[in-house]
């Protein structure tokens, strides 16, 4: 399955992965408004003030639809061209396959809060660079595929603060487990899931956390 590049609805947020040589980081941005069928003028989100270059730099485009199906463009380059960033991809995208992308266990308690304000407490499955997964044992969280929800919890001297979006929903053994894409990512992230790599690999000792909603012991 296909997505041609301007068919993505202008104002869209979509993802960069940025890679040179052993350094792999995410940066987020936003669609302006396309040139062409294979080019368009972004928005970075960044803090960073001077114009950023990206020469020497291989660029892939992740965009996930409304109905939360995430497309990739593994050839793209950006430039900076009279006061715009503008991003060019070459050919359409293909349908993203998440278990390329490596999910790190969490287990950690955090503060999920919906698009329309409301704040529940939930325990925090799994995440990687394009998806989370969190559970609910108290039955009070109610969300439907296609709500967004902002996920936000401290773990490993990290803060996260991810926007994303449910895309799938299981419930068994008495509790629901929501499956999120990422639609705007945070700094701390990538670093975030190589130290938990790393931990992984190097057989550390787990650490334990007080669980506020059911007060046991979680493994992290």
């Amino acid at each position: 399955m296909k997505y041609v590049f301007s068919e993505i609805p202008e104002g869209s947020p979509i993802a960069l992965m940025l890679h040179n040589g052993s350094i792999h980081m995410r940066m987020d941005a936003d669609i302006v408004s396309f040139v062409r069928e294979d080019i368009a003028i972004i928005t970075l989100h960044t803090s960073i003030t001077q114009i950023l270059k990206f020469d020497n730099i291989d660029i892939e485009v992740l965009f996930t639809t409304r109905d939360g199906i995430p497309y990739q463009w593994r050839k793209a380059k950006i430039v900076y061209f009279k006061g715009n960033y503008v991003l060019q991809v070459k050919g359409d995208g293909a349908r993203y396959n998440r278990r390329c992308t490596y999910r790190v266990g969490v287990s950690r308690s955090a503060q999920l809060q919906t698009n329309d304000g409301r704040e529940y407490r939930v325990m925090v499955k799994d995440v990687s660079l394009t998806g989370f997964s969190v559970t609910d044992r108290s039955g009070d969280v109610v969300l439907f595929e296609g709500d967004g929800a902002t996920l936000v919890y401290e773990d490993l001297g990290h803060e996260l603060d991810l926007l994303g979006t449910v895309v799938r929903i299981i419930e068994k053994d008495g509790y629901k487990t929501y499956g999120f894409s990422i639609l705007r990512s945070c700094k701390d992230l990538p670093s975030y899931i190589a130290m938990k790599q790393r931990r992984k690999r190097n057989n550390l000792p787990p650490s334990y956390v007080i669980d506020p909603e059911n007060k046991g012991e979680e493994e992290v």
